[in-house]
């Protein structure tokens, strides 16, 4: 049973909130205020252009990496912290500085780019695989944490 459980956790649940994270920052790239739409969109792009240079600067010969799922990444504190603190505190930012046109698209590209360099790092293998990958769990689990204590301010945010 426990087996079972290890699975799931492995090959889904941790891939899924990894996916997510990169969902929530399309979807709220797109359903943020019209005066707030360029900044997301250029915080979206610039996301995928950190991701796409982590990708070609991970990887020294010009070949496909191999799939490699058969480890799981050793636990770190530091990256854990850094992303917890600073999810909770871009949200926390966020709400002090009334959604700030580019705060909103600096917060879309760290969601943008953490999650994809995460998910990409944790199938195969590179440079910075345990950091970036407790990197942005602890992120998501900032923000999530922010978004428990301050649900007012989220839920404006997505009305308008």
């Amino acid at each position: 049973m426990l087996s079972v459980i290890y699975r799931i956790v492995v090959d889904f649940i941790v891939p899924g909130i990894m996916l997510v994270m990169f969902g929530v920052g399309i979807y709220l790239s797109a359903k943020v205020p019209q005066q707030f739409r360029l900044s997301a969109v250029a915080g979206l792009c610039a996301g995928l252009v950190a991701f796409a240079v982590y990708v070609v600067s991970s990887f020294t010969k010009f070949q496909a990496p191999a799939l490699n799922v058969t480890s799981l990444p050793s636990f770190h504190w530091v990256p854990t912290i850094i992303g917890a603190v600073m999810g909770f505190a871009m949200l926390r930012v966020l709400q002090y500085l009334k959604l700030n046109a580019g705060l909103l698209g600096l917060f879309i590209l760290v969601l943008i780019a953490s999650s994809s360099i995460a998910a990409f790092s944790y199938f195969f293998a590179s440079p910075l695989r345990d950091f970036a990958i407790y990197f942005a769990l602890s992120t998501a689990v900032g923000m999530l944490l922010h978004v428990m204590l301050f649900p007012e301010r989220i839920r404006e945010i997505l009305r308008s």
